[in-house]
């Protein structure tokens, strides 16, 4: 569908091709009316149709890299509306050489890998809008194609071919001669967070070495990239939403998710995530918290992570010259007449209406709802700058100052708005809201864990692990067992990469020794030594403690006159039986001991001694003489 502006024959307007989304195997464009959009601010808007699902992403082929054939169907009838749209625009006031492509899930997906395509030719579109969507994300591109149209193949009763490599081209030619009816009633399920069909690498549309970095090519298209603040909203149930749940029921969304879009050290990332998504400073979490977290957790892996990660490519400087303009915004508004509750956040999709112009014009193609002054306002503002952009590539240019509705009164608050471009270094965005604002650093802290920390656990020892380190076990299971899935659902079989890394890893399990065959002697020896410091460290230890508690050894006094004097005395007093006091008693035995010189004088009470016992000195000369006496 097409829609000119105003006024076709007054100059060349710039043009907005729309690609929708939703799935790459349902849906189409003639949902999305863009008469308003084109009526307000002087485009050409054009929505188009491709081959969807089987039709328009089945891929038989194996080996792309050495034998390059077209899968991708529906990207080839992208390009060929592009090239329709060069050579008849001009004719609806168009102008061919102004041509912006936007996207909005799925549909951005497809338009980040024409950014990329060494089939799509120079000039044939100058700018890129990407709504929520991205060519990085896990679900956009098809990692097994074969495998899927091998089960596809079985269903409808085609013959398994003996090599597929070989004979791959039988599988295609025995599709191609299958009723329609048969092939869309095949049940061809790809796992939970992926796509069945979809685009994956033919050798011709999408490369084969499509990496992050090949995005850098793209860098020749000015970018205006956005996200919602709850992209996964829609993936919960009305009782989820409503209730919220428990932390067991995250744990199993969270595995189902890291075991379908990752293939090594799966235990690690799925730790690393619900750490992240834990609010560790609560002692119990209300299901409410936990719902939320959760959907900022796939909302964050899903959309946001992969579409910031393409902005940072597309805005980096490498080297003087112009540079491809990136802009980032951030919708974070909630319709009044929501199908989610308020408060919760804006769901996937929820700016659509907003960008089309439907609070204008009372509701438009399927938006048939209520809006109030302010949200009509809010549309009017974000046309602009969608407008701005296609016709300048700078959301900021100003390009019409009259108002043309009694409401425009209500965009004045967006005037004073300076919507920076974004770079890598302070990462500013725009705020779409009633309340419009320039931030930075969206979601730093959670996004650094999937386009920082994750790529490294991903990356770290690929290939010297072990297979069954990198599957992932559920919490209830013993050590050893395999992966359960998770209930119908949140959850999917595991995907094919990771059984074949363990089929890998058992067929070359002979052919040379583990790395860790040396680790038991390493092991051993180093329990011994430790063994030998501790009972060490326990007899020090004794040794000490009996030192300590063991009372020191006698100490004779010091010699000297005082010493002697009182000796002298308390002998004295003791010898003398006749100077002893009444009250004193001497017994019988002891005087005839002492008379004899056989017994031994212990010290007086008044002085006791150092140490216990007894003293045996020689009497000194005084006390002598008096015995003598």
């Amino acid at each position: 569908m097409l829609t000119a502006g105003p006024d076709p024959a007054a100059e060349r307007l710039p043009v907005m091709v729309f690609v929708h989304g939703e799935s790459y195997e349902w849906n189409s464009g003639n949902h999305y009316d863009g008469s308003a959009l084109a009526g307000y601010d002087g485009v050409v808007v054009v929505t188009l149709n491709y081959r969807l699902g089987i039709l328009g992403f089945l891929n038989a082929n194996p080996a792309p890299q050495l034998k390059a054939r077209v899968a991708n169907y529906g990207l080839m009838d992208q390009i060929a509306a592009l090239h329709w749209v060069q050579q008849n625009i001009a004719a609806f006031g168009g102008d061919p050489s102004n041509v912006t492509l936007m996207g909005h899930g799925t549909g951005a997906a497809c338009i980040n890998f024409l950014m990329t395509s060494p089939t799509v030719m120079p000039g044939l579109f100058h700018r890129a809008i990407l709504l929520s969507g991205s060519s990085l994300s896990s679900w956009a591109l098809v990692e097994e194609p074969v495998d899927l149209a091998l089960r596809l193949a079985r269903q409808v009763g085609c013959p398994a071919p003996l090599d597929v490599r070989r004979d791959h081209e039988q599988v295609v030619d025995c599709l191609r001669l299958a009723p329609l009816r048969d092939l869309l009633r095949a049940d061809v399920a790809a796992p939970a967070y992926l796509s069945a069909f979809g685009p994956s690498v033919d050798g011709v549309v999408v490369r084969h070495d499509s990496s992050p970095a090949a995005l850098l090519a793209g860098r020749s298209y000015d970018l205006l990239f956005g996200v919602v603040s709850a992209e996964a909203l829609w993936r919960f149930s009305a009782r989820d939403l409503q209730a919220g749940f428990e932390g067991a029921r995250r744990d199993r969304i969270l595995r189902t998710y890291v075991r379908n879009a990752y293939s090594y050290h799966l235990s690690e990332i799925f730790f690393a995530v619900a750490n992240e998504y834990t609010d560790w400073e609560r002692t119990a979490l209300h299901p409410a918290n936990t719902r939320d977290a959760t959907v900022a957790a796939l909302g964050d892996a899903e959309v946001v992570a992969p579409l910031v990660r393409t902005g940072e490519l597309h805005s980096r400087r490498l080297g003087p010259g112009p540079q491809a303009r990136s802009f980032f915004c951030v919708f974070d508004y909630q319709s009044r007449d929501s199908d989610y509750p308020q408060r919760m956040g804006t769901a996937h999709g929820e700016e659509l209406p907003y960008v089309f112009g439907a609070p204008l014009a009372a509701g438009l193609g399927n938006s048939p709802r209520n809006y109030t002054r302010l949200e009509a306002g809010l549309s009017e503002a974000v046309m602009l700058y969608f407008s701005n952009f296609a016709r300048t590539g700078n959301p900021n240019s100003p390009s019409r100052q009259e108002a043309v509705s009694p409401l425009s009164k209500e965009r004045n608050r967006f005037r004073s708005i300076v919507w920076e471009e974004y770079d890598n270094v302070h990462q500013k965005y725009l705020e779409i809201s009633l309340k419009p604002r320039v931030k930075s650093h969206y979601r730093a802290h959670q996004l650094s864990v999937w386009l920082r920390l994750v790529p490294e656990l991903h990356r770290a020892g690929m290939e010297d692990a072990l297979a069954r380190h990198n599957l992932l076990r559920d919490s209830h299971q013993p050590p050893g067992a395999g992966a359960t899935p998770a209930p119908a659902a949140t959850c999917a079989p595991a995907p094919p990469q990771s059984t074949r890394l363990l089929q890998r890893a058992n067929r070359t399990a002979g052919a040379r020794p583990s790395p860790r065959g040396a680790y038991p002697a390493a092991l051993a020896l180093t329990i011994a030594i430790g063994c030998s410091l501790l009972v060490l460290n326990v007899l020090i230890f004794a040794g000490v403690y009996y030192r300590r508690a063991r009372p020191p050894p006698p100490q004779p006094p010091p010699p000297g006159p005082d010493n002697n004097h009182l000796l002298a005395n308390n002998l004295a007093g003791i010898c003398k039986p006749r100077r002893r006091a009444p009250h004193e008693v001497v017994k019988p035995s002891n005087l005839a001991a002492l008379k004899n010189g056989a017994a031994t004088l212990p010290l007086a009470a008044r002085h006791p001694p150092s140490s216990p016992g007894s003293v045996s000195l020689p009497p000194p000369r005084a006390a002598m003489d008096e015995m003598r006496a």
